[in-house]
């Protein structure tokens, strides 16, 4: 895909994209929560935002990534699940006002990455695993009244990518220009080979 510039007011991210069944199921409770008025639940692309960072990662930043987080998932015999629901506070490192007291909403992921260890420097700051099912402003309930029961989500299959965003509104807003760049896909999940007893 093609690159968006960064803008002063906008953010680099690195977005894990799950598999297609994933993000249309996820899609759908996005509309449910989107119809109970939380207008947030439309602001970003199905997917879980995992870091903010400075700088791009490259090619290879990115497959060794997704070769871990496959890593990671061994032990679920390459399954990544979805708990209990979550609120988490951007806190983007960005003078804007734009992004000022939002927050990430929606249920937890099983993975432990730290991805800062990983990659260094261009890692601003790590987010617990969540898909996003919307963004939150600081007044917003959690969950909202009346919220549709979330329901469970797992998948096996994953990419990770490069994903930009600036805020078109100024001030509390729930309007975002996004673009995600190119899909890095983790490896297909292999069941560990046990060697035979006496062997």
């Amino acid at each position: 895909m093609g690159s968006l510039g960064i803008k002063p007011d906008g953010a680099l991210f690195l977005f894990l994209v799950p598999q297609e069944e994933t993000i249309k199921a996820l899609e759908d409770y996005r509309r449910s929560l989107f119809s109970q008025a939380l207008l947030g639940a439309r602001s970003l692309p199905p997917g879980a935002i995992l870091a903010q960072l400075g700088e791009a990662l490259g090619p290879g930043d990115l497959k060794a990534l997704a070769q871990k987080i496959r890593e990671a998932t061994i032990m679920n015999e390459g399954w990544i699940g979805s708990g209990v629901l979550v609120r988490c506070p951007l806190g983007l490192k960005l003078p804007s006002p734009a992004w000022e007291g939002l927050s990430l909403f929606g249920p937890a992921l099983n993975l432990d990455l730290r991805i800062k260890e990983i990659c260094g420097s261009p890692v601003l700051l790590e987010y617990p695993p969540l898909l996003s099912a919307a963004i939150l402003c600081p007044d917003e309930a959690n969950p909202p009244p009346g919220s549709p029961e979330t329901p469970v989500f797992a998948f096996r299959t994953a990419a990770l990518t490069l994903l930009r965003i600036h805020p078109l509104g100024k001030g509390r807003s729930y309007s975002f220009e996004w673009q995600m760049d190119r899909l890095y896909f983790m490896p297909p999940y292999r069941r560990p080979k046990h060697k035979a007893l006496g062997a």
